[in-house]
């Protein structure tokens, strides 16, 4: 579920759904036992930094 979430991140929970065939409520269950949210903040953490290296 990670990987379809990351591969199309402007979509709803929903669109994933049922991209996916699970119900909303199991891809929220699933992103949430994965620590999705964290990963993405990790990751918008990771590309800040990594533009303010590339910028001096």
């Amino acid at each position: 579920m990670v990987k379809l979430a990351l591969e199309n991140e402007s979509l709803l929970q929903s669109e994933l759904a049922a991209i996916s065939g699970r119900t909303q409520s199991s891809v929220s269950e699933a992103l949430k036992r994965a620590h999705y949210t964290e990963i993405m903040e990790m990751d918008r953490l990771y590309r800040k930094k990594l533009n303010q290296t590339i910028l001096k």
